[in-house]
């Protein structure tokens, strides 16, 4: 089940309140619509009514994905109260900091990738190439995956899948097992 509340916030330009939906957890297969607006850019943006202005409301939430089975907590653990609960068995939990790290795991998981060896794909890109901006997984295109520079969203990077294939291949079972527990699993902490 998707659940929100409203919120007040104030307008960083004409400094008026607003009342916006904040949501505190989405279900994609029961809104299919939110998933879009997240991976358009549209979640959390809300426009002022007095003077029109595009605001940028962030928050953390969490998403679940049934079909895919998997959960992201956006800025919170979730562990304890998943813990209280009947963890659901072949799911995947991950913790992101933000939007972009949300959008990643979607993209990931919906190609039935291991966010673990992607971790391991962009070590290996980092060692090889000098390069040391953060990557985020976009998509699988001529079996090549496409990493985008995190501080230069407009340029990117191809990388063969036969190098995904070789990172997954070094995996241990232990290497990719899943726990019932909100993973961090991203360049920073890999």
């Amino acid at each position: 089940m998707s659940r929100y509340h409203n919120a007040e916030i104030i307008c960083p330009v004409c400094k008026k309140k607003n009342i916006v939906r904040v949501w505190d957890s989405v279900n994609v297969d029961i809104n299919p619509e939110i998933k879009e607006d997240i991976l358009s850019g549209k979640f959390n943006h809300s426009i002022c009514p007095s003077c029109n202005v595009e605001i940028n409301c962030v928050y953390g939430f969490l998403y679940h994905d049934m079909k895919h089975r998997y959960m992201v907590g956006i800025e919170h653990d979730y562990t304890t109260a998943l813990l209280m609960t009947d963890c659901p068995d072949g799911y995947r939990f991950r913790r992101v900091k933000d939007i972009n790290g949300l959008i990643e795991k979607i993209n990931i998981f919906e190609l039935e990738l291991n966010d673990i060896v992607i971790e391991m794909v962009k070590k290996i890109v980092m060692e090889t190439s000098n390069r040391y901006s953060k990557l985020l997984f976009c998509t699988i295109e001529n079996n090549n995956m496409i990493f985008m520079f995190a501080d230069q969203p407009a340029k990117g990077i191809f990388i063969p899948i036969r190098i995904y294939d070789f990172a997954l291949k070094k995996c241990s079972k232990a290497d990719l097992d899943e726990k019932p527990e909100f993973m961090i699993v991203d360049q920073d902490t890999n």
